[in-house]
């Protein structure tokens, strides 16, 4: 199946998870992805309309209006096994819901 379909894309998809559920990630790339966001995320605090909506966005999660240092440490907690077991549990593929929509009108 290409890729380039929606069959190919859910395909490439079950690839990936397949791997982050068996733990096979390399975990520098899983250290690479904690670094980039954290910095997305200090950098979106030094503008006052993206820190005010971060806090707004801890405030509706449940969270202080401070929660940022708890949330960086959210994702510095996380590693391989840790992926591996929140895909396991919140993403097992006979728990899952998929839509291929066409276009009205498409052949």
């Amino acid at each position: 199946t290409s890729s380039a379909t929606p069959e190919g894309m859910l395909g490439t998809l079950d690839a990936i998870l397949d791997d982050v559920r068996a733990a096979s990630l390399d975990p520098a790339d899983v250290v690479r992805a904690r670094k980039r966001i954290a910095t997305g995320t200090l950098r979106g605090v030094q503008r006052i309309d993206q820190r005010a909506a971060l806090m707004q966005s801890f405030v509706a999660a449940g969270h202080d209006p401070d929660w940022l240092d708890e949330d960086l440490a959210r994702y510095a907690a996380v590693d391989v096994d840790a992926l591996a077991a929140f895909v396991r549990e919140h993403l097992p593929r006979d728990r899952r819901v998929v839509v291929l929509a066409e276009p009205q009108g498409a052949p």
